[in-house]
């Protein structure tokens, strides 16, 4: 069970170790966020990894997920979204709304360090504290 977002970004962030290249990750939960799914969905280069929004949505389908946990790493070393960063969160937000799965989190890995936008209330339209998993 992920029971709040330090333990998701610890979590994630142990996919990113070793890679160089910018890496997508997609972590899938049940009502109860317990992890149905975690696994690279996409790598890229050095300073990009695209993100397939229709491989996210189906695979939240497949695993008939309630939540998802999308994470990326930056290799630069700096944790902080970039516009288009925040763009991507907001499509993949409502592209898994369409099939009624919450995206509750977008975690950027940089190094030993993970920045949780829903703990930091970046994008706070999105992640709002209605499913506050620091109160769970």
């Amino acid at each position: 069970m992920i029971y709040n977002y330090d333990e998701a970004g610890r979590q994630l962030a142990k996919r990113f170790i070793g890679r160089r290249d910018e890496t997508v990750v997609l972590m899938l939960l049940d009502s109860r966020t317990r992890m149905l799914y975690c696994d690279v969905v996409n790598e890229g280069s050095a300073t990009a990894a695209n993100i397939y929004i229709k491989k996210i949505v189906r695979l939240a389908v497949r695993y008939d997920a309630v939540y998802a946990i999308l994470a990326h790493n930056h290799p630069s070393g700096n944790c902080l979204p970039s516009k288009q960063d925040l763009d991507t969160t907001r499509w993949i937000y409502e592209a898994l709304g369409t099939v009624e799965v919450r995206l509750i989190d977008h975690i950027i890995v940089s190094g030993n360090d993970f920045l949780s936008m829903a703990k930091s209330r970046i994008l706070p339209e999105l992640f709002n504290p209605e499913l506050d998993l620091e109160q769970e």
